[in-house]
């Protein structure tokens, strides 16, 4: 009894002094908390048991500063009292943003040894308080691992949601055996969990590879681990599909179409192939996926470009896709979409020369600029700009574009067959100045290929009147001495 009374005036004496800070006249509140607060919270500490039931009272009373002050005495007494733990779940939940109340809180409820409330709390946290539980987690000692595992079989779902994130942090031939498990339950939420958790496991190993264990894991350990995950991958393809087939919620079929990929890599293709005309909510996901799966997604992605029973929408997304492969052996089929009466096609289609690149693109491409969809002209520009052959391209852009006039002309000012970016627009800038090429239309020819016809001394500046043509030719770095007499001469036609 005595000790409970000493307790009830010590938390007085806790509410006094915080209610004093005021008057303080110390520099902050880690000074204030330490020499005024703290003291007094050691020698409740010192109470022991006995000081048990007047803190969870405490806490129930004063879900903030006070509530906080108590927990943080509970936190350092032996105690397992399921009445003081549900007072710090309140606490707890009602200050999850305040990571001062929050891990007061935590630590004293790992203090008592009750995982499972953590978990629950665990399952309701956001990102902010996300690191406090990984880091007080450790508290509740060296086999928590091995209960959080166990902890898989638990009913409760909100354990299962905070076993889901506490797996985050385990290594992978310990969580993707539980993770697999937990994708058994019923709970949506549960599932969902578990596969975005499955997912950043299957990222980590796509980028690290399986064998790259830290040097002191045994090796032994290591190969265990990597069978394991073959005989798990057996198990949870099974689930995984059944969650993509059968499963009502398009967001749960999304999220295991998406781990299947990780997990599976090129052997998801003929999968995914099969799902696509029967998933009408993830059909994007579906065919975006088929460019990382080596050569079975580029089979299967050919496959959806002629196959007449898929649509325009999804053709074109496939034919932009097979574009991200770069290779060059579908060039064949991606230019017969060129002639092709639906624009979207044909807008894919450029838009998928462009990632192949190459020679091959170069007149396909600029044949394109002539084309009636103003999406499908800037596109072929903007392949066009990032084209590595672009300098040869350009008297082929200029015989597209003009007459055979226009051409020769622009090649007798140039002087050569194949010209510099710079000496093409000095040339086009002469003629339309002296209204040999129309003015609207040069200017035009100007517009558009200044966009990439820019070296590493830098775009001309356009010619607006006749007068700034002398001033463009005075402002350009020197030709090499071979060029400097048609340097001149253009400025004499001038």
């Amino acid at each position: 009894m005595a000790g409970k009374n000493k307790t009830k005036k010590l938390i007085k004496k806790i509410a006094k002094v915080v209610d004093g800070y005021e008057d303080w006249e110390g520099e902050d509140y880690n000074e204030f908390e330490e020499q005024l607060i703290m003291p007094i919270v050691k020698e409740i500490v010192e109470i022991g048991e006995p000081a048990v039931k007047p803190l969870t009272k405490a806490i129930e009373e004063d879900s903030n500063t006070i509530g906080m002050y108590c927990a943080e005495a509970l936190s350092r007494i032996d105690y397992h009292d399921e009445k003081a733990v549900d007072a710090l779940m309140k606490l707890v939940n009602y200050n999850m943003g305040d990571k001062y109340v929050v891990e007061a809180g935590l630590k004293a409820i790992a203090r008592a040894g009750d995982l499972d409330s953590f978990l629950i709390l665990w399952a309701d946290a956001g990102d902010e308080e996300e690191a406090i539980f990984r880091r007080i987690m450790k508290n509740f000692g060296e086999g928590v691992n091995e209960r959080v595992l166990q902890a898989v079989e638990s009913e409760n779902c909100n354990v299962q949601l905070g076993v889901s994130k506490a797996l985050d942090d385990m290594e992978w031939w310990k969580a993707i055996p539980a993770l697999t498990k937990l994708l058994q339950k019923g709970d949506e939420n549960v599932k969902l969990d578990a596969l975005y958790a499955l997912e950043v496991h299957f990222e980590m190993l796509n980028n690290k590879g399986v064998a790259e264990a830290p040097a002191h894991f045994d090796r032994e350990i290591v190969n265990q681990a990597r069978q394991l995950l073959e005989a798990q991958k057996t198990v949870m393809k099974y689930e995984l599909v059944r969650i993509a087939e059968r499963e009502k919620e398009a967001n749960l079929r999304f999220s295991a179409l998406e781990v299947y990929k990780k997990a599976l890599k090129q052997d998801s293709a003929e999968f995914f192939l099969e799902r696509l005309p029967r998933d009408d909510d993830n059909w994007e996901l579906i065919i975006d996926s088929f460019a990382e799966m080596g050569e079975p997604g580029e089979r299967a992605l050919v496959s959806v470009i002629e196959n007449k029973r898929y649509g325009t929408e999804k053709k074109a997304r496939a034919i932009e896709e097979l574009g991200k492969t770069e290779n060059k052996q579908f060039l064949e089929l991606l230019l017969s979409f060129l002639e092709s009466k639906n624009t979207e096609e044909r807008l894919a289609t450029v838009t998928a020369l462009g990632q192949i690149g190459g020679e091959q693109t170069v007149e396909p491409l600029i044949e394109m600029l002539k084309d009636e969809d103003e999406r499908i002209v800037k596109s072929a520009i903007e392949a066009l700009k990032h084209n590595p052959h672009k300098k040869s391209m350009l008297p082929l852009l200029l015989a597209k574009h003009g007459n055979e006039r226009e051409v020769q002309q622009v090649m007798k000012y140039v002087g050569e067959q194949e010209p510099t970016a710079e000496q093409l627009m000095v040339a086009l800038h002469a003629l339309v100045v002296k209204r040999e090429i129309d003015y609207e239309k040069g200017m035009s020819l100007v517009n558009e290929f200044e966009s990439f016809l820019s070296d590493e001394r830098g775009v001309v500046e356009k010619a607006k009147k006749p007068e700034d043509i002398n001033r463009i030719l005075r402002g350009l770095p020197l030709f090499d001495n071979a060029l400097t007499q048609k340097k001149g001469r253009l400025a004499k036609v001038c």
